[in-house]
C-alpha cells in the first residue's frame, strides 16, 4: 500500500463516505451552511438533488454529525432506507422516537403525532433526514406531506431535509411530486467540481490524510484526472487512488499525466482523458510509454 510511502496516515481516497474528508463543490455558494439556515427554519423542508457518485450521502452524514451535536435543539429522525409503505414509514418515526407501539397499531399515527408534538413543546425540532429519496413510494411520500402541513403554535410537525437522485419528467408530473415541490424551501443541484475545485479536493483530502510538503500531483496529472472524472467526487476518488498506486509502484514521488492516464484506461466508466481531436490512438500511445 502507499501510505507509508506517501507518509500518509489514512486512505485520503476511500470510497466509503467520511465527513473528515469533506469539501464544498461550490465554494462562492456553500451548501451546508444553507442547510442549516434552512433547518433553522420553522417550515424548512429541503430537497438536495444529486447524480449517483456526486456526494449525496456525505453531505447526507455531515448535517446528521451537525444535528447529532446539537440535541437540547433538534430531535433527529433518520430514515435511510424510505422504500416504506405508510405504516413502515410511522413504524420507522416511532422508532427514532422510542415509542412503544402496540400489536394492534390502529393507533399508530395519532401516537406518533403525539409525540412528535411533545418535542415541540421542550422545545426542539423535529428535523427528519431522508436518504435515497427517490425511493420513497407516492403513498409514503403524501403522508410525509400531510404530517409537515400539521402545526403547533406556528411550528411545523416537522422539518425535512430530502436527498434524492435527479427525477425524470414522468415522476416529476406524479401529483405527491408536484405537492412536494410546492414545500420545498430551498432545493439545491449538487455540481461536479471544476478543475479548480479537483485541484482544491485532491489538497483538502490529502492534507486531513497527513500529507504535508510537496503537492503529490502535478498540473498536468490534475488536468487529466479533472477531465477524465469530470469533476464527479466518486470517479474523483476512483482515479486519485489508483494513480497513487501507479506513482508507488513507479517509485515516484508525485503522480503525473502518465499515471492518471493509466488508472482511466483500467477504469472504463470514466470519461476520456484527451482533446477531442487527439483521441484517435491515445490508449495504444499510451501503451508504449508505458512498456
Amino acid at each position: 500500500m502507499y501510505l507509508e510511502y506517501f507518509q500518509l496516515k489514512a486512505p485520503p481516497f476511500s470510497s466509503t463516505p467520511d465527513t473528515r474528508f469533506y469539501v464544498e463543490s461550490d465554494s462562492a455558494h456553500p451548501l451546508f451552511l444553507d442547510l442549516i439556515e434552512a433547518v433553522n427554519q420553522s417550515d424548512g423542508f429541503v430537497r438536495i438533488i444529486g447524480d449517483a457518485g456526486s456526494g449525496k450521502t456525505l453531505h447526507c452524514r455531515k448535517l446528521l454529525n451537525a444535528l447529532r451535536c446539537h440535541k437540547k435543539r433538534y430531535n433527529l429522525i433518520h430514515i435511510p432506507q424510505p422504500r416504506l409503505s405508510e405504516e413502515g414509514l410511522l413504524l420507522a418515526i416511532a422508532q427514532e422516537l422510542r415509542l412503544s407501539v402496540s400489536s394492534a397499531r390502529t393507533a399508530l399515527r395519532t401516537d406518533v403525532v403525539s409525540a412528535l408534538n411533545h418535542e415541540l413543546e421542550k422545545p426542539r425540532a423535529n428535523v427528519v433526514v431522508i436518504d435515497e429519496g427517490q425511493t420513497m413510494p407516492d403513498d409514503t411520500l403524501e403522508l410525509l406531506l400531510e404530517l409537515t402541513d400539521m402545526s403547533r403554535h406556528d411550528q411545523k410537525l416537522l422539518r425535512v431535509v430530502l436527498f434524492t437522485m435527479p427525477l425524470d419528467e414522468r415522476a416529476k408530473d406524479l401529483p405527491a411530486n408536484r405537492q412536494l415541490q410546492d414545500r420545498i424551501t430551498l432545493e439545491r443541484e449538487l455540481v461536479s467540481f471544476d478543475r479548480e475545485g479537483v485541484e482544491r479536493y485532491l489538497e483538502t483530502r490529502l492534507r486531513e490524510a497527513g500529507h504535508s510538503g510537496a503537492p503529490l500531483y502535478s498540473d498536468e496529472a490534475i488536468d487529466v484526472l479533472f477531465r477524465a472524472s469530470k469533476g464527479v467526487p466518486r470517479l474523483i476518488n476512483l482515479l486519485a487512488h489508483k494513480s497513487l498506486m501507479n506513482a508507488f509502484n513507479a517509485k515516484l514521488d508525485q503522480v503525473q499525466g502518465l499515471q492518471v492516464r493509466l488508472a482511466a484506461a483500467a477504469t472504463e466508466i470514466v470519461a476520456p482523458t484527451e482533446e477531442p481531436d487527439n483521441r484517435i490512438g491515445w490508449f495504444s500511445r499510451l501503451r508504449r510509454r508505458a512498456g
